[in-house]
């Protein structure tokens, strides 16, 4: 039931529609427009259907449906509500938050969303080497069409790299004919340099902790169906590990490990999992004690009777076993961690991410868009009941091992490299936050 009277909406639309001086765009948003210029009852009932996000979310579209809704009960409930969500930690309204926070993002390319905080944030605050704003609109352009389903992305330190469900069809499509089975799809390959960064935002990391990190992809196809492989390395200093996985143990790794678009929890890939262990268990112990402890839970996890060395696992003595690989119970995505100690040259974390993506040249199939759409996911009560339905992928199928070392890539830093991380560390930790420095450059968006 409304509670302001259509003649009072009325007089305040029309009275709001004359000050707006700017003519609209003739077939920019012809739906919208139609439901601008429908009677105030009628519009006022198409609004009445949309939930709190979707009435925020039409009257950001323009000057014009921003006075219309802005004049109704449903504008001001939508805004309280939202407003409310900044302010509670209630569990559906937080969803509800990060669910606008994520379409919002969608539209400001050079922002992400932090799951910590609940916060945007900006791709240069974790990058100290290179720019990615041109990257940005095939990105944009990709998530705003309704007809994919999801982009497949690599994190906040990777955002000039990103793929989709119809550019992975039309690869296959043009090169799984004559090709070998197991043979890796050359168009999917991906290997980049190490480079410098922030790891992870004030809120996920306040010490300001730096490090290299490296990113490498590969895709094979099985029996019709894809199979992706990606490894996200990161180089940090020995007596940084424990505060890096201790502040990042309770919350999913999305800034520095993408997985899925589920939040994919990589520190369960230890056994015991970081998330319910007992940190003072560390207490006392030599740094290198304390980096041999978690390579050694990582081994355990993985079930590697001892530690992989720079080649990677060695599966081609064992068998692998059911728990090896930690999942997410809504996607077909497993991951694996391998820790190499190299001393002076630093502790390199190693995190394997698989994925069954099905058969990319078949709508039915569901596998992409259960990993990276967030739609119609899979929703199991836990992994066992997923493992009896999605068995972990086979790691075997691809040409890299899991646990292989990227320190023989020609751009590994050195051991000075990493004893220098502390000057980056240093000067971050007196470099004044961005808002107390002015607006920085403003980026165009398609």
């Amino acid at each position: 039931m409304l509670t302001m009277s259509i003649e009072t909406t009325r007089r305040y639309v029309e009275r709001e529609r004359a000050k707006v001086t700017t003519p609209r765009v003739t077939g920019r948003a012809n739906g919208l427009e139609l439901l601008l210029d429908m009677p105030i009852e009628l519009a006022l009932e198409v609004i009445s259907l949309l939930d709190i996000v979707d009435i925020a979310l039409l009257s950001l579209t323009c000057k014009d449906a921003f006075h219309f809704i802005r004049s109704t009960d449903f504008g001001s409930t939508s805004a309280t509500d939202l407003r409310n969500a900044l302010m509670t930690k209630s569990p559906s309204m937080f969803l509800e938050r990060a669910r606008f926070l994520h379409l919002l993002a969608d539209d400001y390319p050079y922002l992400f969303v932090c799951q910590r905080c609940s916060k945007l944030h900006q791709y240069e605050s974790l990058a100290v080497q290179g720019q990615y704003a041109r990257e940005y609109t095939v990105i944009v352009r990709g998530r705003r069409d309704p007809s994919l389903k999801g982009l497949m992305t690599f994190g906040p330190l990777w955002p000039q790299y990103a793929l989709s469900f119809n550019r992975a069809s039309e690869i296959i499509r043009h090169t799984c004919d004559g090709l070998n089975p197991r043979a890796p799809v050359a168009d999917l390959a991906l290997s980049t340099d190490w480079k410098l960064a922030r790891l992870g935002t004030s809120c996920n990391n306040p010490d300001m902790t730096h490090g290299y990190v490296k990113l490498d992809a590969e895709a094979v196809i099985v029996g019709g169906c894809l199979f992706f492989h990606k490894t996200h390395r990161v180089l940090l200093q020995p007596e940084k590990v424990m505060g890096f996985l201790r502040i990042n143990a309770s919350y999913p790794m999305d800034q520095i490990f993408k997985g899925c678009c589920h939040g994919l929890d990589p520190l369960s890939s230890f056994f015991p999992p970081l998330g319910s262990l007992g940190w003072s268990r560390f207490k006392g112990m030599s740094i290198h004690e304390m980096v041999s402890e978690f390579v050694s839970m990582a081994r355990k996890k993985a079930g590697l009777r001892e530690a992989p060395g720079p080649e990677g696992w060695d599966l081609s003595t064992r068998h692998m076993p059911t728990y090896a690989l930690h999942g997410c119970r809504d996607c077909t995505t497993d991951s694996a961690i391998t820790i190499h100690n190299h001393g002076r040259a630093g502790v390199e974390i190693i995190l394997d991410v698989f994925q069954e993506l099905g058969s990319c040249s078949e709508p039915r199939y569901n596998d992409w868009e259960y990993c990276w759409s967030g739609h119609g996911g899979l929703r199991y009560a836990n992994l066992s009941r997923r493992r009896s339905d999605y068995p972990q992928v086979d790691v075997s199928l691809f040409p890299t091992p899991p646990g292989r070392s990227g320190m023989r890539h020609q751009s590994a830093p050195t051991a000075r490299d990493v004893w220098e991380l502390h000057e980056h560390q240093r000067v971050a930790k007196m470099t004044p936050p961005r808002s107390l420095r002015g607006k920085g450059p403003r980026y165009a968006v398609a």
